[in-house]
């Protein structure tokens, strides 16, 4: 993974690719260019087109289920809001307006989680404001 991210990702796209988020197994980046769909499929040596819809032009089954080919989790759908919190703890909304979030045991820790750091947050607030007076 660190070989794709520096020695391709940053190597192509340099400051235009922000790495945003990343899990045992996945990259997730904010990537500005003008069609990276046709970028990635320049290369389609390194990736794994097998989820996308049939009739798109980027389908191919040529790399299914290899070993250290990428794979686009989104299958060619537009990311348009991210948010990732850490390993598991992630959302993202197409641009068909689809959600995607984690594994439901995730959702009960990511909750569990917010209340915990919303709650310290607060009472961090609160001393912050008695301290003050």
């Amino acid at each position: 993974m660190y070989n794709f991210h520096y020695n391709y990702i940053k190597q192509k796209y340099k400051s235009k690719a922000k790495l945003l988020f990343t899990d045992t197994d996945s990259l997730t980046y904010e990537i500005q260019t003008k069609d990276v769909y046709k970028d990635f499929f320049k290369d389609k040596n390194k990736f794994d087109f097998s989820d996308y819809q049939e009739n798109s032009k980027f389908y191919d089954k040529t790399n299914k289920k290899v070993i250290g080919k990428f794979k686009d989790k989104a299958a060619g759908e537009i990311i348009t809001e991210f948010i990732g919190l850490e390993s598991k703890m992630y959302s993202h909304t197409n641009d068909n307006g689809k959600k995607v979030k984690p594994p439901k045991e995730s959702r009960k820790s990511l909750s569990k989680r917010i209340s915990i750091m919303l709650t310290t947050k607060t009472l961090s607030s609160m001393a912050h404001k008695c301290i003050k007076k």
